[in-house]
């Protein structure tokens, strides 16, 4: 059975054949993937390596955890598996960016938010409609409907 590792202080110039060449010192390696920023494009500074069984993943670990690779000292161990996050709908950055204006004194009426359509969070600044009993602030529309 194959086993993920968790690759940290991986070198931002570095490849993924780089890295599987460098895992397989210890066993046969199935993947190697350097995670990228989803926005940049650049490598974040770790990586998953798989495995092919169980005793090689240990091997690797216990070989390369703090052995040279690429001018850096690499930290290799056990992947931890991915935790479930709820997915953000954007109205906790709504609610977030309410209070941020506040401080001006203004309340938007449409702001576009990210994963989300256009909404009004002046509903959220009113008294009745806010769980927090509101923010009241005037109105303002900084964004055309």
């Amino acid at each position: 059975m194959a086993a993920k590792l968790f690759v940290g202080n991986v070198d931002f110039n570095a490849t993924e054949n780089d890295l599987q060449d460098h895992f397989s010192k210890a066993g046969t390696v199935l993947t190697a993937n350097i995670v990228q920023d989803r926005v940049t494009g650049k490598a974040r500074g770790f990586a998953f390596v798989e495995m092919s069984s169980e005793e090689e993943a240990q091997r690797a670990v216990s070989e390369l955890n703090g052995s040279g690779f690429a001018g850096r000292k690499l930290t290799v161990n056990e992947a931890r598996p991915k935790e479930e996050r709820p997915r953000s709908s954007g109205v906790e950055e709504a609610v977030d960016r309410v209070a941020a204006v506040a401080v001006a004194g203004l309340c938007l009426d449409r702001i576009r938010m990210p994963r989300a359509k256009p909404a009004s969070l002046c509903t959220l600044a009113t008294p009745e409609a806010s769980p927090y009993g509101g923010l009241g602030l005037p109105r303002q529309t900084l964004l055309p409907p």
